[in-house]
């Protein structure tokens, strides 16, 4: 499927408005959450790592919405430059990770981001991608080790219950952006086909001149030059027998009526 430029109605607009709050607040609460539990993060060489990752976090974010596919709408945007960015965002997920199990809720919103953005078929290389980098702080591997099923158990059903959220919005955009190229299509047709009937009543035009044009030549023609032989011959008999000459001058006459109702005929047709 090919890429597509699509119209980006209101109500989507507000949408991508309160998911980019979301994002900020998930931003500010694990900060606050981050220097609550290590007030020593303040002032340090750490802290400011981390704000320094969040800021990476968020102009990788921006920069992202304000790329030409998304400004214009088109859908879906490049797997390349998809990639690269879910790269980036998963590294700096990762690494915040390691400041507070608070910035878990950007990996989220970075779900919902990478869904709607591409195709369905490529869907598994961001949840593997997202799923193994929630995983880590949250220490499903010591959990394996352990034999922790009831941790194991709640993380899947956390992790699936968040997923299948971010699936449902991506379903949602994917959803739209076909229905709106089905539409577009449709559009397509309906204007080829306004075109082909255009061009097939002038094709008819052209035809009944052609079929007229014919008509004419073949009687109008034909009998223009036997009116023009009778009257040669009419004038002829005029000389030596009067009463022949108005016979033929009124059999050319019939001639005349008959080819002119033909020719309306062919006109009334």
């Amino acid at each position: 499927m090919g890429e597509r430029s699509m119209h980006q109605p209101g109500w989507l607009g507000w949408f991508l408005v309160f998911w980019r709050f979301m994002l900020w607040i998930s931003l500010a609460v694990a900060t606050y959450q981050a220097l609550h539990d290590d007030p020593a993060l303040l002032g340090s060489w750490r802290g400011a790592g981390m704000l320094g990752l969040i800021g990476v976090f968020l102009l990788a974010y921006e920069l992202f919405e304000r790329s030409d596919a998304r400004r214009t709408g088109r859908w879906p945007v490049p797997y390349r430059q998809v990639l690269i960015y879910m790269s980036v965002q998963t590294s700096c997920a990762l690494l915040l990770l390691h400041y507070s199990s608070g910035f878990v809720g950007v990996t989220f919103a970075l779900m919902g981001q990478v869904f709607a953005a591409v195709e369905r078929r490529h869907w598994l290389v961001p949840i593997g991608a997202l799923v193994a980098v929630i995983s880590v702080p949250i220490g499903i591997d010591e959990a394996i080790r352990d034999g922790d099923w009831g941790a194991l158990g709640g993380f899947v059903l956390f992790v699936a219950g968040w997923v299948g959220l971010a699936l449902f919005i991506g379903m949602l955009f994917n959803e739209r952006h076909e229905r709106e190229h089905l539409i577009a299509e449709l559009r397509r047709a309906k204007e080829d086909l306004e075109r082909y009937a255009t061009q097939a009543e002038e094709l008819a035009a052209l035809r009944e001149r052609a079929r007229l044009a014919r008509d004419m030549h073949d009687s109008l023609g034909h009998a223009l030059v036997v009116v023009n032989v009778q009257l040669e011959a009419a004038q002829r008999l005029y000389a030596v027998d009067r009463a022949r000459g108005d016979a033929s001058l009124a059999a050319t006459r019939a001639l005349v009526r008959d080819t002119m109702g033909e020719l309306r005929r062919s006109l009334a047709q």
